[in-house]
């Protein structure tokens, strides 16, 4: 069975300030990921910032698979890192989301690790997953390139 990896890449223009936020804060995040939702069910260990280290984020993914994320790092606005840690449907899973000031933005590298708990389906669940987040970050992009356009870029 073993480790199975994904890596995406994805570029916006706008601050790293701003893509961290939509990444970081589980309201925000359901805004550009279809099909699921998240929502804080514990405040980090962070005083003033809720979704930092130790926050815990209920997911339910098209109202069916629920599962709890644990925020393990929270470099605003650089590295955001989490493990899923209860419900999930695989185990070990870890993701961390590194981003990086480009000329006309940020770049988003998100790499996800995770160990399949059915042999054999790990490279399908990684389709899924990837295909999944590929699809919404394109989404996101286009969203706040249309929300931060400037008036001259706009027309």
């Amino acid at each position: 069975m073993g480790i199975h990896e994904i890596r995406i890449e994805q570029s916006f223009e706008v601050p790293c300030d701003v893509l961290f936020d939509r990444i970081s804060e589980p309201e925000r995040m359901s805004g550009w990921t279809t099909g699921m939702t998240l929502r804080r069910c514990q405040d980090s260990i962070e005083p003033g910032n809720p979704n930092g280290v130790g926050s815990r984020r209920l997911v339910t993914m098209l109202g069916v698979v629920r599962f709890e994320e644990t925020i393990l790092a929270y470099e605003r606005p650089r590295v955001f890192e989490y493990s899923i840690t209860r419900g999930s449907p695989v185990k070990n899973q870890r993701g961390r989301q590194r981003i990086t000031p480009t000329s006309e933005g940020c770049n988003l590298s998100w790499h996800i690790t995770f160990e399949p708990r059915i042999p054999y389906t790990g490279p399908l669940v990684g389709l899924i997953v990837k295909s999944h987040f590929v699809f919404a970050l394109r989404g996101l992009a286009r969203q706040l390139r249309q929300a931060h356009a400037s008036p001259s870029r706009a027309s």
